[in-house]
């Protein structure tokens, strides 16, 4: 499903928006009055999460992969800590095949008091949708942190906003969601020094959900399997120096 990159391992950088007309939005510096350089950094697992179809433009790299994830809730009632959702697993691209040296790991805390909450919808929406007011009611927001390592040297870590709710299906099951939208903070290999964002929406289904909320926190401190789709957007900064560091 990803987009394959020429036959050469090489791929050309731009360091400079002005050739695209964006000079006044330009994160780059020019190098050595060159506007681009080809620099390889091989990595089939990227070649294959890329979609290049999907960028606004050539400096834009963007990569849609998924994630097969064991998730557990840690330290409910261990004093001086805070509860959070931990997640531990391997990438894939988006026909399922597993990223070869791929790891996602992952942390969400979790406010126990106030996981009711994730049962409860924002209401319906006002019109014209197009303009203000927006009713946020019910959107509760944590702070989640990612970290996935690619494989071949390339990793990147982000953090950012993330909204959980919980749905309560007719089979006494439950539906467990998580929507995140993340920064870069860091990188290895074509990640080193990029800026740029990551989104995801993962999902979880219990085939049994308890009515005590005890229960449900005791089922959550079992370890469960979440799938999860993600997106990478990031402006790479290979020998450019991306401005305000």
């Amino acid at each position: 499903m990803g987009n394959q990159n020429s036959s050469s391992d090489d791929r050309t950088y731009y360091h400079d928006l002005r050739q695209f007309g964006c000079s006044d939005h330009s994160h780059f510096v020019p190098t050595d009055n060159q506007q681009q350089q080809t620099i390889p950094l091989a990595s089939p697992n990227l070649d294959r999460i890329e979609q290049i179809r999907l960028a606004i433009n050539p400096v834009e790299q963007v990569f849609v992969y998924g994630s097969e994830d064991m998730v557990v809730l840690r330290d409910v009632g261990v004093a001086g800590k805070t509860p959070y959702f931990y997640s531990d697993g391997y990438l894939v691209d988006l026909s399922g095949r597993r990223l070869s040296g791929s790891q996602i790991l992952a942390a969400l805390p979790v406010d126990l008091p106030r996981l009711g909450e994730t049962f409860t919808w924002p209401p319906r929406q006002s019109e014209p949708l197009g303009e203000l007011p927006i009713d946020s009611t019910n959107v509760n927001v944590g702070f989640a942190r990612n970290s996935f390592k690619f494989g071949d040297g390339h990793s990147v870590v982000t953090v950012g906003a993330a909204i959980p709710k919980i749905f309560v299906v007719r089979n006494g099951g439950a539906m467990l969601w998580v929507a995140s939208a993340q920064v870069i903070t860091q990188g290895t290999g074509r990640f080193a020094g990029a800026r740029g964002i990551q989104s995801f929406a993962g999902t979880f289904h219990f085939h049994r959900w308890p009515d005590s909320p005890d229960d449900q926190i005791g089922l959550l401190t079992k370890p469960f399997k979440a799938k999860i789709h993600r997106c990478i957007r990031a402006v790479l900064n290979l020998n450019g120096g991306v401005k305000n560091g």
